[in-house]
């Protein structure tokens, strides 16, 4: 399982900081990382597995749970640094011409702010303007599944 980890696990996820995640995302990280640990537990078709037994069994947790924490740590991250940095100023970025018709896209920030504020009722403008790395952590620490 720790090859596992160091080498599958750590590829699915690489860069996963920076991804949209969209709904068929999570499904297809979901579908090879549970196919890859049906296959380490040597577990085949006819036989009958939920998904959350075959995670306990490994010892392992969700995938995208994964990829959020990992998210959520580089947000923190990026909370820290000064107002000029960069990082900081790409998060508050508004483009200022007018958009296509439709649905607007899915962007990392509107997701982003979306999980934050319906995972802790906090206004996720107030915490970037205000919170370091640790605070952060201590904000998300009660919402993280366990």
């Amino acid at each position: 399982m720790r090859l596992f980890a160091t080498i599958v696990k750590s590829t699915l996820l690489y860069g996963c900081e920076c991804w949209t995640i969209t709904k068929p995302h999570e499904k297809k990280l979901k579908v090879i990382y549970l196919k890859c640990l049906w296959r380490i537990l040597k577990l085949f078709y006819p036989t009958l597995v939920r998904n959350e037994m075959i995670l306990n069994r490994a010892g392992e947790s969700d995938i995208v749970d994964e990829a959020r924490k990992r998210k959520w740590r580089w947000v923190g991250h990026i909370t820290g640094r000064e107002d000029g940095h960069f990082a900081r100023q790409a998060i508050n970025f508004r483009m200022k011409k007018t958009r296509r018709v439709g649905r607007p896209r899915e962007t990392w920030v509107r997701i982003a702010k979306r999980e934050f504020e319906n995972a802790t009722s906090v206004d996720f403008e107030r915490v970037t303007e205000h919170v370091q790395d640790t605070t952060l952590e201590t904000i998300l620490a009660p919402c993280e599944p366990q």
